[in-house]
């Protein structure tokens, strides 16, 4: 209804001015002399030309708001799909993430955020407390489904020390079971054995026990019970020595 009267009024005006000119023109040719009438043919026409070039720039400006109202109207209309996704991916990860790390966040960013949307790849991205963790990676399945995984960094200078570390401890039980370690059991499981027992435990804190009636019972004190890293090699070392030896949870079981 608008758009109606803007272009009835702008109908009006140039029907009003053709009026005033044609009504010029004519009083030009009746009043104004002849010698003159060449520069008053020239002033209206400098009028009208004056006329028409805001009658322009006026509908120029109209098609100008109209195209900036329907940009508006697409803008409020339609949503914003990228902070939708993003949003909805971070409270899922997040979701997931706290199933097993209750205090765990991860935060996505825009760059990790198209990496899995649009390039189908898998973000790594840091994550805090996550227990050992401090990274994770997320990808998007074609399915919708997130796979995640966790994992930790490890720095490449220390994995040489730690191999060395874990062949310090090898020749440490080794030279220990070879010096007094293997007379230390065999007396132990000899008296057990003298005592009617056919099975001991030896506990991480050097305790040794056997069974009596379902229940575990103390009999003796293990004063050089190696540290639970070496019991894997001590097993090794019992089995040559025809003893059966069991590593479970914090304990060693001897049986013969």
């Amino acid at each position: 209804m608008k758009k109606m009267r803007k272009n009835g009024k702008t109908r009006e005006t140039v029907l009003s001015m053709a009026g005033t000119l044609a009504a010029i023109g004519i009083g030009c040719a009746v009043f104004v002399p002849e010698r003159f009438r060449a520069h008053a043919w020239l002033l209206i026409i400098g009028i009208c030309m004056v006329f028409l070039w805001e009658l322009w720039k006026e509908k120029q400006t109209r098609r100008t708001e109209r195209e900036r109202e329907r940009t508006m109207q697409i803008v409020d209309l339609e949503p914003d799909y990228k902070n939708l996704f993003a949003q909805q991916l971070q409270l899922r990860v997040q979701e997931k993430l706290r199933v097993k790390f209750p205090e765990a966040t991860v935060a996505l960013g825009e760059k990790e955020i198209m990496c899995i949307a649009e390039r189908k790849k898998a973000a790594y991205i840091p994550v805090q407390q996550a227990g050992e963790y401090c990274h994770i990676s997320i990808a998007l399945s074609e399915m919708g489904e997130i796979h995640m995984n966790l994992f930790s960094l490890v720095n490449f200078e220390s994995i040489q020390g730690t191999k060395n570390l874990m062949e310090n401890k090898k020749q440490d039980i080794e030279q220990w079971f070879t010096q007094k370690g293997q007379q230390l059991l065999t007396e132990l499981i000899t008296n057990m054995n003298s005592r009617g027992y056919s099975k001991l435990s030896i506990n991480e804190n050097g305790d040794v026990t056997v069974k009596e009636n379902g229940r575990n019972v103390r009999k003796d004190h293990f004063h050089e019970i190696p540290p639970k890293e070496s019991w894997a090699r001590l097993r090794e070392l019992m089995m040559d020595e025809d003893v059966q030896v069991k590593v479970s949870g914090r304990q060693l079981t001897f049986a013969w």
